[in-house]
């Protein structure tokens, strides 16, 4: 169904999305710092909205927080919980 609040988003969900925003970045279970190009971060954050409604403010746009699908899944956890 819809999403709505809650932490509804599932690593395989995410995992998808992060495919299709960075085809060219390796996302494999285990993939420790991935290096984005500034294309790859919007087009995730960009994902992120689109899909799961998550807004990533500027000061969270750190490359820490971008280095893997479980970064960036930490990332929107938090982002939901402060927002909720």
């Amino acid at each position: 169904g819809p999403h709505r609040g809650g932490s509804a988003m599932k690593r395989e969900e995410l995992l998808a999305a992060l495919r299709e925003a960075a085809p060219n970045v390796n996302w494999g279970a285990d993939a420790p710092e991935n290096t984005l190009s500034s294309l790859d971060t919007l087009m995730i954050v960009s994902q992120l909205y689109s899909r799961f409604g998550v807004a990533v403010p500027p000061e969270e746009l750190r490359s820490a927080n971008f280095r893997s699908a479980d970064a960036i899944l930490s990332l929107c956890e938090k982002l939901e919980k402060e927002r909720n």
